[in-house]
């Protein structure tokens, strides 16, 4: 009896061991769940908030009298938000940045607008058109840089990068890809580190 009581001791505390450990197991990776379901809505929300704002920031540029014809790219991580395109002067370069400034949820402003040349022919649009695509279809290509939205625009074969990258080397993997295609002058990359 002595032995029968002792083992049943003995099991009702290893059961009650187990059942703790399990208890506290199942507590730990329900907290990392909730854990991981709110590092996931804080991503959510940064994309959502993001992009509010980006689009807010275009409906105010589009209100602007005189910045709603030029053909501005707007990009935003985290409240800041990169303006890039080619504007026709500097007046207009500013104008651009002081608008999206005043939009609520932008916290910082990165202007990347460039002044035009003065080439202005249909040939002249219709080549920077073509290198456009090419670079493109190049960045397409690059193993290192094919799933990355980069922006490119071009003026007078003057190719610009922009958006938002994951590291460095994509940065640099962006431009020699550019720099690479027939046809481009220089390379202004202006890409940046999410």
């Amino acid at each position: 009896m002595k032995r029968t009581f002792t083992h049943s001791l003995l099991a009702v505390m290893l059961a009650s061991a187990f059942a703790g450990s399990t208890a506290a197991y199942a507590a730990s990776a329900g907290d990392k769940a909730i854990t991981t379901i709110d590092n996931a809505a804080s991503s959510a929300g940064h994309y959502l908030d993001d992009t509010t704002v980006t689009t807010k920031v275009k409906a105010a540029l589009l209100a602007d009298e005189d910045v709603k014809s030029l053909p501005i790219s707007v990009e935003t991580h985290k409240g800041v938000v990169q303006l890039s395109g080619f504007v026709g002067d500097q007046k207009q370069a500013w104008r651009a940045s002081e608008v999206t400034a005043s939009v609520a949820g932008v916290s910082a402003v990165r202007n990347d607008l460039r002044i035009k040349t003065p080439n202005g022919t249909a040939a002249g649009y219709l080549s920077d058109a073509a290198i456009t695509s090419k670079v493109k279809a190049a960045l397409l290509e690059d193993k290192h840089v094919k799933s990355v939205p980069i922006s490119v625009k071009t003026d007078g074969g003057v190719v610009q990068l922009t958006g938002f990258v994951q590291n460095k080397s994509q940065i640099t993997q962006a431009g020699r890809v550019a720099a690479g295609v027939k046809d481009v002058k220089s390379v202004q990359n202006e890409l940046r580190l999410k």
